[in-house]
C-alpha cells in the first residue's frame, strides 16, 4: 500500500502540477487527521502520498512565463534531456534566459540536424518563444505531454544556426555510455549478420535503437517483444554468468566475497546498459536475494519489487509515465501473485513441470501486462504462447553464443561455425515470430481500449487472485463480472466511435499551415505543403493522431488538394471550405479578391506569393490573415512588418484564429 499511495501521489501531481501544493498540503492533514483516529494504515498511505507529491515537486518545479510569446530571445545552460527525430530535436536546457534573473528550464526545439548534441552538453541557443500549445485531440503523440510533465511553460524554436554547443559533456556516465557505444560496435562487426548482430546489441547492452522497423514489428506481433528489451531474463543470464566467473570464489571458502562479486558486477552492468527501469528493477531484485544469502535471511519477492519501485521513483518520478517501467513491474507482480497457484508439485517430471512453468509464467504475465498493451499500442498478440514456448528457451543460448563470439573476435579468432549457428538460430526465431503472427487471427488490433477500463480489468485481476488465494466462490463471481463488464465496454465502444462521423483538427505544423477534416472512415488532410514535405506531412500526422484514429475508427489518412465532399470539406487550389469556413489562398497571382467564388473568412498567406499583402487584406475586410510556416523568413519579415504598419492582426496558426478556436468542432 505505502508504494502504491507513493505512485498515486506523483501521478496526481504529473497531471495537476498546479494544484499539487494544494494536494499535498491536504494529503499531509488527512495524514494527522487518520493517525488522530488510530488508523494506521491508512494514515501510512496518506503520508506516502504527501511524500510522492512531494518528490515530483522537488525534480519538476513548475517554471513560470519567461517572455510574450514571439519574442526573440537568448540563454544557455546543460541539456538534461534530449528526443533526437530525423530532421530536428527537442531538448530541456536548465540554465539562464537573458533578462530574467533565475536559473529556468526551458524546452528548446531545433529544427535542424546540426550540431549534434548529446545529453550532458553545455549548449547556448538564440530563438523565438512560444507558448506549449494545447493538445488538439486525445492521445495527441506531441511534445505537449513531454513539456508539461517536465514543468516546462515554453518552448523556444530555434532555426539553423541558432543552437552551438558550448562545451561537451564529460564524466563518468559519459565514460560509461562510450563503453556502451564501443561494445555495441563490437557486437555488430563481429561477423554476424546484418539483422542477427542487430538483435544480438540490443539482448545485450539494450541498443534498441539500430533495430530495423521490420524486426520489432515481427516480434510484437508474435507476442515476443519483451525480448528485445533488457529485462529479468536478460539479467537472470548475465547473473548466471557472474555465479560462473566467480564460483572459484566459493570453492575457496568465500562465498558471501562471490556473493557481493556478483551484486557489484550486477550493478556494473545496469549501468553500463544505460539504467533502463526494467533492468534495474531485475538488478535490485536479485540483489535483494544475494544479500539475504550473505546475511542469513529470506527474501520476499514482492517486497524487493516494491522496494525497486521506490528507488526507481524517487530517483526520477517521471519513471512512472514510461511504458517499459509499467509494463516491467506489472509482468513481475503478476507472476509473483499468481506463481505460488499456478507452480505444479513435486510429482511432475522435469520435463513436464519445466514446460508448465513456462506456460504459468508466460500467462501470468500476460495477465499483468494484456491491459496495458491493449491501452498503449491497440493491440493484442492471441498466439503468444506458441512465440513464447518456441522461442524464450533460446534467448540464453543466443546471449551465449553472442558473447563467445565477441570475446574470441577480440582476441583475433574467427569462429565461422559459432557465427553460422548462431545465424542459424536467429533465422530461427524470425521463422517462428513470422509462422505465428502471420497466422489469420493471430493479432488482435485497431480497437479502442481508453484508459478508463484499465480500472475494471486490473480490479478483475486482483478479484482472481483473492479466488485463489482466499478459495471463495464469491470472488470468482466478482472477477466474472468485472470481465463481463469491461467486454460490454470494450465492445460498445466500437461502434458507439464509429458513429462520431466528423470532427475537425488543427494540428500544429512546423512547416505549413493543416487542417484535418474527419469524416467517415477516413481523415483527410489539407494543406499548404508541397511535394514530399507533404507526404511527410502526412506520415507524422499519422502517428501523432495514432490514438485518436483508432478511437475512431478511421482506416485512412487522406492528403487531398481537389475534393468536394459535399457539406464536409471543398478544396482547389483557390480556397478551402470546412464547418462552414472559407480559407482563401493567396498564391503566386493573386493581386485582388475576385480569384475567390466567395468571400473568405480566413486569407492564407502561401509560400508562393509575393505582392502587397495590404492591398489583398482591403479588399477582404474582416477576414482573419493567417501567414504559413512555409513563408520564406525574409518575406515573412516584410509582410509582418506591412501588417503591423497598416494595423491589421495576424497569426501563422488556424489554431490562433478566434473564429475557429471558439467555433469549431474538435475531436477532443
Amino acid at each position: 500500500m505505502p508504494v502504491t499511495a507513493f505512485a498515486a501521489g506523483i501521478f496526481c501531481a504529473c497531471h495537476w502540477p498546479f494544484a499539487a501544493p494544494y494536494l499535498a498540503a491536504f494529503m499531509a492533514a488527512l495524514f494527522v487527521l487518520l493517525m488522530w483516529l488510530k488508523l494506521k494504515r491508512p494514515g501510512l498511505a496518506a503520508l506516502m502520498g504527501a511524500v510522492g507529491i512531494a518528490t515530483f515537486m522537488a525534480h519538476y518545479p513548475q517554471q513560470p512565463t519567461l517572455l510574450r510569446e514571439g519574442a526573440t530571445v537568448r540563454g544557455c545552460g546543460v541539456v538534461t534531456e534530449i528526443r533526437k527525430g530525423e530532421l530536428n530535436s527537442r531538448m530541456i536546457v536548465s540554465g539562464h534566459v537573458a533578462g530574467f534573473g533565475k536559473r529556468v528550464r526551458i524546452m528548446v526545439y531545433n529544427h535542424s540536424v546540426l550540431p549534434l548534441v548529446e545529453k550532458g552538453d553545455s549548449v547556448a541557443f538564440s530563438g523565438t518563444i512560444k507558448d506549449i500549445p494545447p493538445v488538439v485531440a486525445d492521445g495527441e503523440l506531441t511534445p505537449v505531454g513531454f513539456a508539461r510533465e517536465r514543468g516546462v511553460a515554453q518552448v523556444c524554436h530555434v532555426g539553423a544556426g541558432g543552437l552551438e554547443v558550448i562545451r561537451e559533456a564529460s564524466g563518468f556516465g559519459v565514460w560509461l555510455a562510450d563503453r556502451k557505444a564501443d561494445f555495441s560496435s563490437a557486437v555488430t562487426g563481429c561477423g554476424l549478420a546484418p539483422d542477427c548482430a542487430r538483435f544480438m546489441s540490443a539482448v545485450l547492452t539494450g541498443d534498441s535503437g539500430a533495430l530495423a522497423d521490420g524486426q520489432r514489428e515481427l516480434f510484437s506481433r508474435a507476442g515476443v517483444a519483451h525480448m528485445l528489451a533488457l529485462s529479468g531474463t536478460h539479467v537472470g543470464f548475465i547473473a548466471m554468468l557472474t555465479g560462473l566467473l566467480l564460483f572459484p570464489l566459493a570453492l575457496g571458502g568465500l562465498p558471501r566475497w562471490s556473493l557481493a562479486g556478483g551484486i557489484a558486477l550486477l550493478w556494473g552492468y545496469a549501468l553500463l546498459t544505460g539504467g533502463a527501469p526494467s533492468v534495474v528493477r531485475s538488478v535490485f531484485m536479485a540483489s535483494a536475494v544475494m544479500l539475504g544469502q550473505i546475511f542469513g535471511r529470506d527474501n520476499n519477492g514482492l517486497n524487493s519489487l516494491c522496494g525497486a519501485a521506490l528507488v526507481l521513483l524517487a530517483w526520477d518520478p517521471l519513471n512512472l509515465t514510461d511504458i517499459g517501467f509499467q509494463l516491467s513491474f506489472a509482468a513481475v507482480a503478476s507472476i509473483l501473485l499468481f506463481m505460488p497457484f499456478w507452480e505444479p508439485g513435486h510429482k511432475v517430471g522435469k520435463l513436464l513441470r519445466g514446460v508448465i512453468v513456462l506456460l504459468a509464467t508466460c500467462l501470468a504475465a500476460v495477465a499483468g501486462t494484456a491491459p496495458l498493451t491493449a491501452y498503449h499500442f491497440h493491440m493484442f498478440p492471441l498466439y503468444f504462447i506458441v512465440g513464447n514456448i518456441l522461442i524464450t528457451p533460446l534467448l540464453p543460448l543466443m546471449m551465449g553464443c553472442g558473447l563467445a563470439i565477441v570475446c574470441l573476435h577480440a582476441a583475433g579468432l574467427e569462429p565461422g561455425w559459432l557465427l553460422a549457428m548462431t545465424d542459424g538460430l536467429y533465422d530461427l526465431m524470425e521463422l517462428v515470430c513470422s509462422l505465428t503472427g502471420d497466422t489469420p487471427g493471430a493479432v488482435a488490433e485497431g480497437f479502442p481500449f481508453p484508459w478508463w477500463l484499465l480500472i475494471p480489468y486490473y480490479c478483475a485481476l486482483a478479484a482472481l487472485w483473492l479466488t485463489f488465494d482466499r478459495r471463495r466462490v464469491v470472488f470468482a463471481l466478482g472477477c466474472g463480472l468485472l470481465l463481463a463488464f469491461a467486454g460490454f465496454c470494450q465492445l460498445s465502444l466500437i461502434p458507439y466511435r464509429a458513429a462520431r462521423q466528423s470532427g475537425i483538427l488543427f494540428p500544429e505544423a512546423t512547416h505549413a499551415v493543416v487542417a484535418a477534416v474527419h469524416d467517415g472512415k477516413t481523415l483527410y488532410l489539407v494543406t499548404d505543403a508541397e511535394g514530399v514535405t507533404a507526404e511527410k506531412l502526412r506520415e507524422n500526422l499519422s502517428v501523432r493522431f495514432s490514438r485518436y484514429i483508432t478511437d475512431n475508427c478511421i482506416d485512412s489518412v487522406a492528403l487531398v488538394k481537389d475534393v468536394n465532399l459535399h457539406g464536409v470539406l471543398y478544396a482547389d487550389e483557390v480556397c478551402w471550405s470546412f464547418g462552414g469556413i472559407t480559407v482563401g489562398l493567396i498564391g503566386e497571382q493573386d493581386t485582388i479578391s475576385g480569384r475567390f467564388p466567395s468571400k473568405p473568412d480566413i486569407l492564407l498567406v502561401t509560400r508562393r506569393f509575393k505582392g502587397d499583402i495590404v492591398e489583398i487584406c482591403k479588399h477582404n475586410p474582416g477576414a482573419a490573415v493567417v501567414i504559413s510556416p512555409a513563408v520564406y523568413d525574409y518575406r515573412r519579415k516584410r509582410f509582418e512588418e506591412e501588417l503591423r504598419s497598416a494595423g491589421i492582426p495576424f497569426t501563422d496558426s488556424f489554431r490562433e484564429v478566434p473564429s475557429l478556436s471558439g467555433s469549431m468542432p474538435t475531436g477532443n
